[in-house]
């Protein structure tokens, strides 16, 4: 089991940047997080230890010292080391400004990961101190934001980049890139090959072989995740979550997360506000 501590955070509208949750994790070996979506930034930072992580079929082999950013919407998979698991720390964060924060301190969907040597006790501690400040007030809402901008002013300023990282295929990339646009809508093998000039069954077979798992899969798996997502950070009712992750009636999403997580869409969000996290399941926890 992740030894892991984490909370969710109100979002406030009216900041260019708010935190929307944080958290530490001590993972044992093999631990797997993914395939998931979320709708927000979300930084991590490897305390100790080793792991891989993968996004949109490009996989980055990490280590202590170095870290990542997963963008909103993208799928990403993360898995601990057998040997030397990792142990890592997170900020989750959304808001209008959020994009201009992320390219100051150098980030690109093509870029998402960093090196800070020496070793960074400071980014630790930012988390730490946002994890200090979990109520729902403006007071500690300020703090938060505080330390988010001091954890993006160490990467600005001591950040490195470049990692071991796996060649992406620029055909799958589009396809990818069409799945997020158009999740709301009917999605089909043929119209994504279509969609970058391929053959459907050379398309299905390239997909396979460069994320991991057939074109279906990969759709499904991205509208489960995401609507997860819409259950924990929004208040939207089950049926237009429904409508925005592709599903085009409400019975259907309710019959396909009950399979995947256990739970009808409704019985999470009321067990996550119970609880005030992420439940534990199939895609893994939130971080």
């Amino acid at each position: 089991m992740e030894k892991a501590h984490s909370i969710l955070l109100t979002a406030y509208a009216d900041q260019p940047v708010s935190l929307t949750c944080a958290g530490t994790s001590q993972t044992c070996p093999g631990h797997r997080y993914g395939p998931a979506v979320r709708g927000y930034y979300v930084v991590h930072y490897i305390v100790a230890g080793r792991g891989t992580f993968q996004v949109d079929g490009v996989t980055y082999h990490l280590h202590a010292g170095q870290g990542f950013l997963i963008q909103p919407h993208a799928r990403s998979f993360y898995i601990a080391d057998e040997q030397d698991p990792w142990q890592y720390v997170w900020l989750g964060f959304s808001g209008p400004h959020a994009d201009q924060l992320v390219a100051a301190a150098g980030f690109t969907p093509q870029e998402p990961t960093y090196q800070v040597t020496p070793v960074a006790a400071e980014l630790s501690e930012c988390v730490q101190g946002v994890l200090a400040h979990p109520r729902d007030t403006m007071a500690d809402s300020l703090w938060r934001t505080g330390q988010l901008y001091q954890f993006f002013g160490r990467l600005a300023a001591t950040a490195q980049r470049g990692t071991t990282a796996s060649i992406g295929n620029p055909y799958i990339n589009s396809a990818v890139t069409y799945i997020r646009q158009h999740i709301d809508e009917h999605l089909t093998v043929t119209q994504l090959a279509a969609s970058v000039g391929l053959n459907r069954s050379y398309f299905s077979d390239l997909f396979r072989t460069t994320i991991g798992v057939p074109p279906v899969r990969y759709i499904h798996d991205f509208r489960l995740t995401l609507a997860c997502h819409y259950l924990e950070a929004s208040d939207l009712p089950i049926q237009r979550i429904a409508g925005r992750c592709g599903y085009q009636r409400t019975e259907v999403l309710n019959h396909q997360f009950k399979r995947q997580y256990g739970l009808a869409p409704r019985d999470y969000r009321q067990q996550l506000h119970l609880t005030n996290r992420p439940l534990e399941n199939p895609a893994g926890k939130l971080g």
